[in-house]
Protein backbone atom coordinates (compact mmCIF):
# COMPACT_ATOMS: atom_id res chain seq x y z
CA UNK A 1 0.00 0.00 0.00
CA UNK A 2 1.26 3.47 -0.88
CA UNK A 3 0.72 6.08 1.81
CA UNK A 4 0.94 9.84 1.50
CA UNK A 5 3.16 12.15 3.51
CA UNK A 6 2.41 15.73 4.34
CA UNK A 7 4.89 18.46 3.54
CA UNK A 8 3.81 21.94 4.60
CA UNK A 9 6.97 23.95 3.89
CA UNK A 10 6.87 25.16 0.29
CA UNK A 11 10.10 27.15 0.49
CA UNK A 12 13.34 25.55 -0.69
CA UNK A 13 11.50 22.61 -2.26
CA UNK A 14 12.73 21.30 -5.63
CA UNK A 15 12.04 18.47 -8.05
CA UNK A 16 14.25 16.89 -10.70
CA UNK A 17 15.02 13.58 -12.34
CA UNK A 18 17.49 11.73 -14.56
CA UNK A 19 20.71 13.57 -13.88
CA UNK A 20 22.48 10.61 -15.54
CA UNK A 21 25.74 11.45 -13.81
CA UNK A 22 28.70 9.75 -15.59
CA UNK A 23 26.63 8.98 -18.70
CA UNK A 24 28.75 9.65 -21.80
CA UNK A 25 26.26 8.82 -24.56
CA UNK A 26 25.58 11.53 -27.14
CA UNK A 27 21.79 11.15 -26.93
CA UNK A 28 22.01 12.39 -23.33
CA UNK A 29 24.82 14.93 -23.67
CA UNK A 30 23.82 16.71 -26.88
CA UNK A 31 20.29 17.83 -25.85
CA UNK A 32 21.85 19.25 -22.69
CA UNK A 33 24.51 21.16 -24.61
CA UNK A 34 27.54 19.20 -23.36
CA UNK A 35 30.27 17.26 -25.16
CA UNK A 36 31.63 15.03 -22.38
CA UNK A 37 30.38 13.47 -19.16
CA UNK A 38 32.85 15.58 -17.19
CA UNK A 39 31.61 18.77 -18.82
CA UNK A 40 28.03 17.72 -18.05
CA UNK A 41 28.91 17.07 -14.40
CA UNK A 42 30.46 20.49 -13.97
CA UNK A 43 27.57 22.21 -15.73
CA UNK A 44 24.81 20.41 -13.84
CA UNK A 45 26.51 20.81 -10.46
CA UNK A 46 26.88 24.52 -11.17
CA UNK A 47 23.24 25.00 -12.18
CA UNK A 48 22.05 22.90 -9.21
CA UNK A 49 24.10 24.81 -6.65
CA UNK A 50 23.15 28.15 -8.19
CA UNK A 51 19.49 27.28 -7.66
CA UNK A 52 19.47 25.18 -4.47
CA UNK A 53 20.64 26.25 -1.02
CA UNK A 54 21.96 24.19 1.86
CA UNK A 55 18.54 24.07 3.56
CA UNK A 56 16.69 22.72 0.52
CA UNK A 57 14.64 19.56 0.18
CA UNK A 58 14.99 17.88 -3.21
CA UNK A 59 13.00 15.06 -4.78
CA UNK A 60 15.01 13.25 -7.46
CA UNK A 61 12.85 10.77 -9.34
CA UNK A 62 15.41 8.24 -10.50
CA UNK A 63 18.47 7.54 -12.65
CA UNK A 64 20.84 9.83 -10.78
CA UNK A 65 23.94 7.87 -11.89
CA UNK A 66 24.19 5.96 -15.17
CA UNK A 67 27.18 4.20 -16.72
CA UNK A 68 29.49 4.16 -13.69
CA UNK A 69 29.63 0.43 -12.99
CA UNK A 70 31.39 -1.02 -11.08
CA UNK A 71 32.06 2.34 -9.41
CA UNK A 72 28.46 3.49 -9.08
CA UNK A 73 28.62 4.00 -5.33
CA UNK A 74 31.78 6.11 -5.49
CA UNK A 75 30.29 8.15 -8.33
CA UNK A 76 27.05 8.76 -6.44
CA UNK A 77 28.74 9.73 -3.18
CA UNK A 78 31.14 12.03 -5.01
CA UNK A 79 28.21 13.73 -6.71
CA UNK A 80 26.17 14.07 -3.50
CA UNK A 81 29.19 15.60 -1.76
CA UNK A 82 29.19 18.39 -4.36
CA UNK A 83 25.45 19.12 -4.39
CA UNK A 84 23.67 21.45 -1.99
CA UNK A 85 20.68 20.09 -0.06
CA UNK A 86 19.55 19.37 3.48
CA UNK A 87 17.37 16.41 2.58
CA UNK A 88 17.13 14.53 -0.69
CA UNK A 89 14.57 11.90 -1.67
CA UNK A 90 15.98 9.42 -4.18
CA UNK A 91 14.10 6.99 -6.40
CA UNK A 92 16.16 4.29 -8.05
CA UNK A 93 14.58 4.66 -11.50
CA UNK A 94 15.47 1.97 -14.01
CA UNK A 95 19.23 2.65 -13.69
CA UNK A 96 20.00 2.05 -9.99
CA UNK A 97 23.80 2.32 -10.34
CA UNK A 98 25.14 3.40 -6.95
CA UNK A 99 21.63 3.75 -5.49
CA UNK A 100 21.47 0.09 -4.45
CA UNK A 101 24.85 0.15 -2.71
CA UNK A 102 24.10 3.39 -0.89
CA UNK A 103 20.71 2.00 0.13
CA UNK A 104 22.45 -1.02 1.65
CA UNK A 105 24.29 1.34 3.98
CA UNK A 106 20.97 2.00 5.69
CA UNK A 107 21.30 -1.44 7.25
CA UNK A 108 24.94 -1.13 8.27
CA UNK A 109 24.95 2.07 10.29
CA UNK A 110 24.31 0.90 13.86
CA UNK A 111 20.72 1.99 13.94
CA UNK A 112 21.01 5.30 12.09
CA UNK A 113 18.52 4.12 9.49
CA UNK A 114 14.78 3.88 9.82
CA UNK A 115 12.14 2.27 7.66
CA UNK A 116 8.85 4.09 8.04
CA UNK A 117 5.27 3.37 7.06
CA UNK A 118 5.72 5.10 3.71
CA UNK A 119 8.28 2.61 2.39
CA UNK A 120 11.02 5.14 2.99
CA UNK A 121 14.47 4.31 4.33
CA UNK A 122 16.52 7.19 5.73
CA UNK A 123 20.31 7.42 5.89
CA UNK A 124 22.16 10.04 7.90
CA UNK A 125 24.81 11.21 5.46
CA UNK A 126 27.50 13.67 6.54
CA UNK A 127 25.09 15.85 8.48
CA UNK A 128 22.34 15.61 5.88
CA UNK A 129 19.57 13.11 5.17
CA UNK A 130 19.06 10.82 2.21
CA UNK A 131 15.64 9.22 1.90
CA UNK A 132 15.30 6.19 -0.38
CA UNK A 133 11.79 6.01 -1.79
CA UNK A 134 10.02 3.66 -4.23
CA UNK A 135 9.49 4.56 -7.88
CA UNK A 136 5.92 5.58 -7.02
CA UNK A 137 5.33 7.98 -4.14
CA UNK A 138 2.70 10.47 -3.03
CA UNK A 139 3.08 13.70 -1.08
CA UNK A 140 0.63 16.37 0.05
CA UNK A 141 1.67 20.00 0.10
CA UNK A 142 -0.97 22.06 1.82
CA UNK A 143 -4.08 20.46 0.36
CA UNK A 144 -2.48 19.55 -2.98
CA UNK A 145 -1.86 15.89 -3.77
CA UNK A 146 1.26 15.35 -5.85
CA UNK A 147 1.96 11.93 -7.33
CA UNK A 148 5.64 11.28 -7.96
CA UNK A 149 6.73 8.48 -10.28
CA UNK A 150 9.84 7.67 -12.23
CA UNK A 151 7.60 6.66 -15.13
CA UNK A 152 4.70 8.78 -16.43
CA UNK A 153 1.21 7.50 -15.63
CA UNK A 154 -1.85 8.43 -17.68
CA UNK A 155 -4.36 7.81 -14.86
CA UNK A 156 -3.05 8.69 -11.42
CA UNK A 157 -4.66 9.20 -8.02
CA UNK A 158 -7.35 11.94 -8.19
CA UNK A 159 -6.42 12.76 -11.80
CA UNK A 160 -9.87 14.25 -12.38
CA UNK A 161 -9.69 16.42 -9.27
CA UNK A 162 -6.62 18.42 -10.16
CA UNK A 163 -3.83 16.44 -8.50
CA UNK A 164 -0.38 16.69 -10.07
CA UNK A 165 1.69 13.97 -11.72
CA UNK A 166 5.46 14.60 -11.74
CA UNK A 167 7.66 12.11 -13.57
CA UNK A 168 11.04 11.51 -15.12
CA UNK A 169 12.39 8.77 -17.42
CA UNK A 170 11.36 10.33 -20.76
CA UNK A 171 13.97 13.07 -21.15
CA UNK A 172 11.30 15.53 -22.30
CA UNK A 173 10.16 13.26 -25.14
CA UNK A 174 6.73 12.37 -23.72
CA UNK A 175 4.39 14.92 -25.26
CA UNK A 176 1.80 15.02 -22.47
CA UNK A 177 4.53 15.60 -19.87
CA UNK A 178 6.08 18.59 -21.61
CA UNK A 179 5.58 21.89 -19.82
CA UNK A 180 4.01 23.43 -22.94
CA UNK A 181 1.32 20.75 -23.11
CA UNK A 182 -2.15 21.64 -21.82
CA UNK A 183 -3.36 18.04 -21.87
CA UNK A 184 -3.52 17.13 -18.18
CA UNK A 185 -1.71 18.23 -15.03
CA UNK A 186 1.35 16.10 -15.69
CA UNK A 187 4.93 17.36 -15.92
CA UNK A 188 8.27 15.81 -16.87
CA UNK A 189 10.66 17.26 -14.28
CA UNK A 190 13.78 15.71 -15.81
CA UNK A 191 16.95 17.66 -16.58
CA UNK A 192 16.14 18.23 -20.26
CA UNK A 193 12.74 19.63 -19.38
CA UNK A 194 14.16 21.95 -16.70
CA UNK A 195 16.92 23.19 -19.00
CA UNK A 196 14.41 23.85 -21.76
CA UNK A 197 11.94 25.60 -19.46
CA UNK A 198 14.61 27.85 -17.94
CA UNK A 199 16.55 28.45 -21.18
CA UNK A 200 19.45 26.39 -19.75
CA UNK A 201 19.70 28.33 -16.50
CA UNK A 202 18.18 25.68 -14.20
CA UNK A 203 18.41 21.90 -13.92
CA UNK A 204 15.58 21.56 -11.36
CA UNK A 205 12.03 22.79 -10.95
CA UNK A 206 11.15 24.72 -7.82
CA UNK A 207 7.75 24.13 -6.30
CA UNK A 208 6.77 27.60 -7.52
CA UNK A 209 7.80 26.58 -11.06
CA UNK A 210 5.58 23.52 -10.80
CA UNK A 211 2.62 25.58 -9.60
CA UNK A 212 3.08 28.12 -12.38
CA UNK A 213 3.23 25.44 -15.07
CA UNK A 214 0.32 23.41 -13.69
CA UNK A 215 -1.84 26.52 -13.60
CA UNK A 216 -1.55 26.62 -17.40
CA UNK A 217 -2.61 22.98 -17.80
CA UNK A 218 -6.12 21.60 -17.99
CA UNK A 219 -7.60 18.87 -15.82
CA UNK A 220 -8.20 15.86 -18.02
CA UNK A 221 -10.48 13.15 -16.64
CA UNK A 222 -9.40 9.99 -18.44
CA UNK A 223 -11.68 7.66 -16.46
CA UNK A 224 -14.03 7.82 -13.46
CA UNK A 225 -11.34 8.98 -10.97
Amino acid sequence: MIKTIKYDNKDSLFFCSDLHHCHSRDFVLEPRGYKTAQEAEEGLVFTWNSQVDADATVYHLGDIVVGARPNGLDALESLLDRLKFKEIYLMSGNHPSGWNKLYEKCFNTDGLAEIDGYGRATLEYKGRKIHFIPNYYEIIIGHKLIVLSHYPISSWNKVGKGSFMLHGHCHNNYKEGQYQSKNGKILDIGVESALSYSKREKSLFSYEDVLHIMNTKNIVQVDHH
